[in-house]
This record gives structure tokens, sequence and C-alpha cells, in this order.
């Protein structure tokens, strides 16, 4: 029952959350939002931008192509580039969020909930992955063997959380507290992304339309 709740029902409550908070934010008129706090406004520390862009790629990299990774993972150079390109990237984030989270504490007005939970739960991947590597080392030949299955599990609508459940505490922690912070995500700043970028696209369409309306 608990690996269900933990490795079923959350990610899917993830995904709702996703689906479901854009979709009300995009429906609210932006007149009464509330304003955000300096803290929220400052542009992410470039530490974070960077480090985070580069993990989500490396992760995203290997679910679409697991056979590939696996097989430069079977090399020695292509393990050790991989082992320490994940590490250092995973450092790297891990320097920018903690800075995020200074910067909540410096401000005069308490951070949003919702950001320091968010925050607090990626730092805790993050150490919990940069320590399950060091302890249990080789985190790319378990990733493409444990993690894939289960997120295609997962798309396929045919859960397996024993793919998870049989795996060190240190990396389902790691996989816990991602889970955690997709879920969390949608009630901070990143929520807000679609809004921000639906007018940006209704004004393309009307563009175009008024591009072809002359040239017809």
């Amino acid at each position: 029952m608990e690996e269900t709740l933990l490795y079923v029902v959350l990610p899917y409550a993830a995904l709702v959350a996703w689906i479901v908070v854009p979709l009300c934010r995009l429906a609210r008129p932006a007149v009464g939002a509330p304003a955000r706090l300096p803290a929220a406004r400052r542009p992410l520390p470039w530490t974070l931008r960077y480090g985070l862009a580069l993990l989500l790629a490396g992760h995203l990299l290997a679910l679409i192509l697991p056979r590939q990774v696996a097989l430069v993972g079977r090399q020695p150079w292509g393990l050790l580039a991989l082992e320490g390109s994940a590490f250092a990237v995973g450092g790297l984030a891990l320097v920018g969020f903690v800075g995020m989270l200074a910067a909540y504490g410096q401000g005069s007005r308490p951070a949003p909930l919702a950001e320091t939970l968010l925050g607090t739960l990626v730092v805790l991947a993050l150490l919990a992955g940069l320590a399950g590597a060091l302890i249990y080392r080789w985190s790319s030949a378990w990733y493409t063997a444990t993690v894939v299955p289960y997120v295609d599990s997962l798309l396929r609508l045919r859960p397996d959380p024993s793919l998870i459940a049989e795996l060190p505490p240190l990396v389902r922690l790691h996989v816990l507290s991602g889970i955690a912070a997709i879920a969390t995500a949608p009630f901070t700043r990143w929520g807000r992304l679609p809004r921000r970028l639906a007018p940006r696209w209704r004004l393309g369409v009307f563009a175009r339309r008024q591009g072809s309306g002359v040239s017809g």
C-alpha cells in the first residue's frame, strides 16, 4: 500500500497538478494576482539555471535513449565520463539551489511556502543523488536498468513500483524527493510559465493571420 501511494499515486498526482494548476491560472484574471516577493523576482543564479538545465537534459537523454547510454556506460571511458559529468552538474545545481534558499532567508518578508518547499525538496533530491553516486557508484548503470523501466511503466499506465521499492534507501529518497518536487513545482513560479507563454502564442497566431490576410 505504501509503495503504491509513493510510487504510483504521487507521480500521477504530479501530472494532474501540472495540468490543473496552470489551467486555473490561465483562467484567472491577472489583475487580482498577488505581487511576488522581492526574492522571488530575482533572477535565478547561473549555477542553478545551467546546472538544473544540464541535469534535466541528462535525465531526459537517459529516458529517451537508454540503450545508447547503456552502451556508452559499458566502456570504461564512457562510464567515467557519465559519472563525472553527472556528479559535477549535480553539484553545480546544488550550489545554485542553496544560494536561492539563502536569498530567501535574507529577505525582509518570509519566502513563499511553495518556493521554499520546492527548493528544499530539490536540495534533498540532489544530496541523496550525490551521496548515492558516491556510495553505490555507477549510477548511470542502475538508472537505465531500474528508473527508466519504472518511468516507462508509468507512461504505459501499467505502473510497477517494485522497480523502485527494491533500490537502496538513498536512491529511493532521491527518486521520491524528485517526484515530490515535480508535484510542488506547479504551485511556484514555474507554474506561471504557461500563463506567460500564452499571450506570446496568441500574438504570434494573430500576426500570422494578419500576414496571411494582407498577402491574400
